[in-house]
């Protein structure tokens, strides 16, 4: 890691090598599978068809892993480690509730609520932004933070996080209200703000709403920086309009591509799902003669539980084309298995850059805050293990 750089230095740099080689993440293996770096970096694909699936799963599962594999063969990504390795946030100590406090809560998510408040303002009044049943704000009450208001949209959610905060004698207290109506903004004024894994729009109308209103200090999370995103993002800093970084809604989805483990079923469920698809898309471009990526609707689950045929057959009716009585389903399911290696092996270098795209988003909201006034630090609060969206902005007024 690079200490001495300042934000808006990291950010720079980090845009200029995300432009200088976007050939080589921005094409999409599962739409295109010979992208075109395969013949204009061949070392690269060479590299990569040595691998076998297992060890795809394991290097796709574990950046720093990635960025040193391909190193050899991309020398940039030793330059963008440095860049996109930041720095723990520095922690206080926190009220520890007994079990009964998190009971019903995945431990997983207790572990990350515990984690986003052992670095977050402990002041009060408090804001929890698109707060779910609040379990963020109830652990701010439980520690002393007299006056806790949580925002949701979903007045269930509401009504769950009250009966929550009645269970556990906290002081909170809930609405049910739209975060991006204009109504929000005259409830966050003045306002310690604490927002965990606030989703694509919903974290950025928060900075631009921070930008624009007087708020003591701002703890942001971001997450799922696609959804509710233009076509092209906008950046909400002055260095980020200035650059010439153009990030589609399809680079924002990459940039969350990094998951934490899923069990062995999940994960037999999803490959599967990945090579029987890529498997009936070149049956498709044999037959149709085709061989233009067609979108692909999400497939429901219980396709998957019978053979590959039946699969396809599922999905010709959902094309509305017939297939041949006499396929030869065993090359055919075969052919789907090869797709799929090296989807997954020419997948790798995308990856290798979702940690640099989701590292550029999230210093632009940072910078977007220091042009308004505010003191600001970006960091980690808790390792990816625990959950790849560990990135935090802390804002405060001086």
């Amino acid at each position: 890691m690079n200490s001495t750089l300042s934000l808006s230095e990291r950010f720079n740099r980090i845009g200029e090598l995300l432009q200088v080689h976007q050939a080589i993440w921005q094409p999409q293996p599962f739409k295109q599978p010979q992208p075109d770096w395969c013949q204009q970096l061949p070392q690269l694909d060479q590299r990569l068809q040595s691998l076998e699936l297992a060890t795809t799963e394991q290097l796709a599962s574990n950046n720093p892993a990635l960025l040193a594999w391909l190193s050899p063969v991309l020398p940039v990504l030793a330059e963008l480690a440095g860049l996109i390795d930041l720095p723990a946030l520095p922690t206080h100590p926190t009220a520890t509730p007994d079990a009964h406090f998190w009971r019903d809560i995945p431990g997983r998510k207790q572990a990350q609520i515990e984690a986003f408040v052992a670095v977050s303002s402990q002041a009060s009044p408090a804001l929890e932004w698109c707060a779910g049943k609040g379990h963020l704000g109830r652990l701010l009450a439980f520690g002393g933070v007299a006056d806790v208001l949580s925002l949701e949209l979903d007045p269930v959610l509401c009504a769950a996080g009250e009966a929550l905060t009645r269970r556990t004698r906290q002081t909170q207290r809930f609405t049910a209200i739209d975060v991006l109506s204009p109504a929000a903004a005259t409830l966050i004024a003045g306002r310690h703000c604490h927002a965990l894994h606030a989703c694509g729009a919903l974290h950025r109308h928060l900075v631009n709403l921070a930008c624009n209103t007087s708020l003591p200090s701002l703890q942001l999370a971001p997450c799922c920086y696609y959804r509710w995103a233009d076509e092209y993002y906008t950046a909400r800093s002055t260095a980020g309009r200035r650059s010439g970084l153009r990030l589609s809604r399809d680079d924002l989805r990459l940039a969350v591509t990094e998951t934490v483990t899923a069990d062995g079923r999940e994960n037999r469920l999803r490959q599967r799902g990945h090579a029987w698809r890529l498997g009936f898309d070149a049956l498709r471009r044999q037959l149709t003669g085709d061989a233009a990526y067609q979108p692909q609707a999400p497939i429901p689950t219980a396709w998957l539980s019978g053979s590959f045929a039946d699969f396809c057959q599922h999905m010709a009716q959902r094309r509305a084309f017939a297939l041949p009585a006499d396929l030869d389903w065993p090359y055919w399911e075969h052919e789907a298995n090869v797709a799929f290696l090296r989807f997954s092996q020419r997948s790798l270098p995308r990856f290798a850059f979702r940690r640099a795209i989701e590292t550029w988003l999230v210093l632009d909201l940072a910078l977007a805050l220091q042009e308004a006034g505010y003191q600001v630090a970006v960091g980690t609060f808790c390792p990816t293990s625990l959950t790849p969206r560990n990135l935090l902005i802390t804002a405060r007024r001086p």
